[in-house]
């Protein structure tokens, strides 16, 4: 038997050495393997391995994931496949029902957009660029202006003398200049300012109206209206 060979080595070993030793001190950190499971080329040698050293991977793990759940090739994902931070995803990164996202919901092909597809930064949209339903979301979309103030080394004021001009007057009464301008520039943005294809806009000298300049209009703009107004406003976005 090979534990009687083994015995009898460990025998000779202890009778040629001038040292006692104490056979409770022994410590067995190894084990002899069966020998089905030895070396298929030498049946008859043993295998000596550590427990705690030794790792045999189990084939059905072999798609194993870090701190995820129902998971392939991923990182803390729910039932994921190549994704990170994602739940119900697949090729994606920090969504959540996406398949090649990233940053989405519910998104197919898509950079954070939430119900889309071949987007970005959209919602609810197909093939488009910062949409929401496929209507983009652009400056002038949202009813806003640029602010110009006059100064005395540009030729500002004098591009303004003469222009046509339509006066635009809120609704509301009693408005803080702030507010007029916000009126005034929405009404920019409306399909009569565009019908009269109106470029920008100032406010009158006792900031109750708005002139309105464009390429049509009842009026021209005077010197005197021009001097007085501080500021232009122009839309961020016309439309052709």
């Amino acid at each position: 038997m090979l534990s009687s060979e083994q015995e009898v080595l460990n025998k000779t070993q202890l009778n040629e050495s001038n040292d006692t030793f104490d056979a409770s001190q022994v410590v067995v950190i190894s084990q002899v393997l069966p020998r089905k499971q030895g070396n298929p080329s030498n049946p008859d040698a043993a295998v000596v391995i550590d427990k705690k050293e030794c790792y045999v991977p189990d084939p059905k793990n072999k798609y194993r994931s870090v701190k995820s759940v129902s998971s392939v090739y991923s990182m803390f994902s729910v039932c994921g496949i190549f994704t990170m931070m994602s739940v119900l995803a697949s090729s994606s990164f920090c969504s959540i029902f996406s398949v090649n996202t990233a940053f989405s919901i519910a998104s197919a092909n898509s950079v954070a957009s939430i119900a889309s597809v071949n987007s970005v930064l959209s919602f609810g949209s197909v093939n488009c660029v910062g949409c929401v339903f496929n209507i983009p979301i652009n400056r002038g979309a949202l009813g806003t202006c640029d602010k110009y103030s006059f100064t005395d080394e540009d030729h500002t004021k004098e591009l303004l003398y003469g222009r046509a001009y339509t006066t635009f007057t809120p609704a509301s009464n009693d408005l803080s200049e702030e507010d007029l301008v916000n009126d005034c520039c929405l009404y920019t943005h409306s399909s009569e300012a565009k019908k009269h294809r109106v470029q920008g806009f100032i406010v009158n000298s006792d900031r109750t109206a708005c002139m309105m300049f464009g390429e049509t209009g009842d009026a021209v703009l005077g010197r005197s209206d021009v001097d007085t107004a501080q500021d232009v406003y122009k839309p961020a976005q016309l439309d052709d």
